[in-house]
């Protein structure tokens, strides 16, 4: 249903400059949104480890299956499967920049400001998207 919703609003808001703006912008919002729940429910606070398990919560929560690589200042995830990306290959435009990344940085950066989020592998329309969070060394 959300993978809908956010193709949906994505085309309507496309056309209108001022729209689309606030289609990134409201994506965003709805990371920082998610954060308070987290926090409440679950206790996180403010560490790089509360941002990692955040990202983590949030993947398990829209179905997402991913791995997990530890480094010393670095996690990744590889998005095995997606069901944003898959909604997003079957309406034929990946909305990764409009709607993953708002959400997902603004959700980290609000537990956890100082997190660098790398982008190692772009989806496309043949492979979801690898990210990684980074610590300050």
């Amino acid at each position: 249903m959300y993978c809908n919703l956010a193709g949906f609003l994505h085309e309507e808001c496309e056309n209108q400059i001022i729209g689309h703006a606030a289609f990134k912008n409201a994506c965003g919002k709805i990371g920082k949104a998610s954060v308070i729940t987290l926090k409440k429910e679950l206790a996180l606070e403010n560490s790089f480890e509360d941002a990692v398990n955040a990202w983590i919560i949030g993947s398990k929560a829209m179905n997402v299956t991913l791995s997990v690589e530890r480094k010393k200042h670095e996690v990744i995830f590889n998005h095995l499967n997606c069901p944003m990306w898959e909604n997003f290959k079957k309406n034929g435009k990946i909305l990764y920049e409009d709607v993953c990344i708002p959400v997902a940085e603004s959700m980290v950066r609000e537990i956890y400001p100082d997190v660098e989020m790398v982008i190692l592998r772009k989806p496309d329309m043949n492979h979801t998207c690898i990210k990684a969070l980074k610590a300050p060394e």
